[in-house]
């Protein structure tokens, strides 16, 4: 038996899915087979821990506005989720709206910025029904929108109770029937106030507004670090709470400073996050958790500095013997 095997014995891992984002790798581009097939093999190879399931996961990211055209039967997407089959992977499209003048977002004070955050998710929803596994598929990350708030444009409170309004009413009449008519599950990624007008707080906020919609096909997707920074009292905890509702569909295992898991704050308390996770999964569930990485080759509002010298599979494999070696401990 296993080091890991014994260390962790008391730990059930059934229900857990480990994996990466694509973009560990790379700069994003849905038509680079080459890369996405380097990065399914490098994720089969990562040394997760012995007794975990033999499914993976990988995400891929998608800039919405890129999306053109009918994308359900997409060749691109057909080979990408033949090559995922072949090493008993499950692909998570991420679906990102960058911030823009006049960006879009699902909570939108102006009807047409609305409108055109719809239009831009069914293509998501559209690009993400090629990789359904077990019946279904899932669009996940920031695909209510980002608005940046800065002084000049900081809502008032009544204003962020219409925001959430619109948000929930958009959901739930506009992309919940389209959903689930092509089988896709919506996980929503509630971000840090640094990044976007917090209508999707991180903790009790966010997961208070998706149990408005109150629909299986709509959950969260769960990130460490906007949790860290926002989430009242523990953030463990926050994610523990929104992991029992069984309302979160993946989670981002991402550090504070966004450079290689286990250099920061977040990675030092690995155990116990991992030992909430677990014990927090409903019996029913399982969740996909991915370490996320990010490097300067990535579209402009997604790029977190993180020196070129480093080889950024060795980044993602030095992460991912530091997650084993702390499930060791």
């Amino acid at each position: 038996m296993s080091p890991t095997s014994k260390s962790t014995k008391n730990l059930d891992f059934s229900r857990l899915r480990f994996g990466a984002t694509a973009w560990s790798w790379y700069a994003p581009n849905p038509n680079d087979r080459v890369n996405f097939e380097e990065s399914v093999t490098e994720i089969r190879k990562l040394n997760f821990p012995d007794d975990l399931g033999e499914e993976r996961y990988i995400e891929v990211l998608s800039i919405l506005p890129t999306l053109s055209g009918n994308q359900e039967k997409s060749p691109v997407a057909a080979t990408m989720k033949r090559i995922a089959d072949d090493h008993n992977m499950r692909v998570i499209v991420t679906g990102f709206i960058p911030n823009m003048p006049g960006a879009a977002s699902l909570y939108s004070l102006q009807v047409v910025e609305r409108r055109i955050a719809v239009d831009l998710v069914k293509r998501g929803i559209d690009y993400a029904s090629n990789f359904s596994r077990n019946d279904y598929a899932i669009l996940a990350g920031p695909i209510q929108g980002v608005h940046e708030s800065f002084p000049e444009n900081v809502p008032t409170s009544d204003e962020m109770m219409d925001m959430e309004k619109y948000f929930v009413d958009t959901v739930k009449e506009e992309l919940v029937p389209y959903a689930r008519e092509r089988k896709v599950k919506l996980s929503f990624e509630p971000l840090n106030h640094d990044e976007s007008i917090l209508v999707l707080r991180p903790g009790k906020t966010a997961l208070d507004i998706i149990k408005r919609i109150n629909d299986p096909f709509v959950g969260l997707n769960v990130d460490t670090v906007h949790y860290a920074q926002e989430a009242e009292g523990c953030f463990i905890e926050a994610i523990a709470n929104t992991l029992r509702s069984g309302k979160a569909f993946n989670l981002h295992l991402c550090e504070h400073n966004r450079k290689q898991f286990g250099t920061g704050d977040i990675g030092s308390c690995t155990r116990d996050l991992i030992e909430k996770i677990i014990s927090a999964i409903p019996s029913e569930s399982v969740l996909y958790a991915g370490l996320e990485n990010f490097f300067p080759g990535l579209h402009r509002p997604l790029r977190i500095w993180r020196p070129d010298t480093i080889d950024p599979k060795q980044v993602v494999r030095n992460a991912a013997n530091y997650l084993k070696e702390k499930l060791s401990d």
